[in-house]
């Protein structure tokens, strides 16, 4: 299991440890998660869990549906700027190829063996968020990996025409998986207008996060935006590493 920093953990203990305590079961289909329940590397099945209810997958990484949540973890939490990078598939062309199209700002798409990832306005009946969303195609196997020239605090996305459950892998700064098992999405949405959204936090930094269909529908990914670990304040002392922290 991948610990939260103890920055980390001390805000996310201020700010929810009552609740998980108290609060309702992580899960009430599950035994094996409950507020009671100490962390562990378990798996269900191919995925791993957040057995305490705390928030947290492992000590790694938060899941949130609904962005101003997103905001308030990934600013509130780890420190990060409150105005995170956009990077809007609308300033391509459709059928533009994207693996490459953001790499002079630091992020690359990177999808599964001869895989396509491409502009289009709509992924199987489901409209972009704007003009333009990326689509995934399917190749060898059905991943797109998100990689990024340098540390990311937070991450978040729309995820369009998603059928069945998508698992995320996620790489730490070292090139280590940060779970033992993949994390779950439930994100259903056939035929969503703009599709549903999708925000990660993690616990440290992270150069990587694959985002794996367990089917071979073509899929698609629109907005997303990232919190750079530059811009964080992790440690709560008021300097960010720009700032020379």
């Amino acid at each position: 299991m991948c610990a939260a920093s103890a920055a980390v953990a001390k805000r996310t203990l201020a700010v929810v440890g009552a609740r998980a305590a108290l609060g309702p079961d992580g899960d009430d289909g599950d035994p094996a998660v409950s507020p009671a329940r100490d962390e562990t590397d378990a798996l269900s099945g191919i995925y791993s869990l957040d057995e305490d209810c705390d928030g947290w997958i492992d000590g790694a990484l938060q899941v949130r549906r609904v962005e101003d949540w997103w905001l308030w973890d990934a600013e509130q939490l780890i420190g990060a700027a409150p105005a995170p990078d956009a990077f809007p598939i609308d300033d391509a062309e459709a059928g533009d190829d994207l693996e490459e199209h953001y790499a002079a700002s630091g992020l690359r798409l990177v999808p599964s063996g001869t895989g396509l990832v491409s502009a289009t306005d709509e992924v199987s009946g489901s409209p972009a968020e704007g003009a333009l969303a990326a689509e995934v195609a399917a190749g060898s196997s059905n991943f797109l990996r998100l990689e990024f020239d340098e540390g990311v605090d937070a991450l978040a996305f729309r995820i369009l025409d998603a059928t069945d459950p998508l698992a995320v892998t996620v790489w730490d700064l070292e090139g280590y998986e940060m779970t033992p098992g993949y994390a779950r999405l439930d994100v259903p949405g056939e035929d969503v207008p703009g599709g549903r959204f999708v925000g990660l936090t993690f616990s440290e930094r992270v150069l990587a996060v694959q985002i794996n269909s367990t089917t071979s529908d073509v899929w698609g990914i629109d907005e997303i935006l990232i919190a750079w670990s530059r811009d964080s304040d992790r440690d709560g002392d008021g300097y960010t590493p720009l700032a020379g922290d």
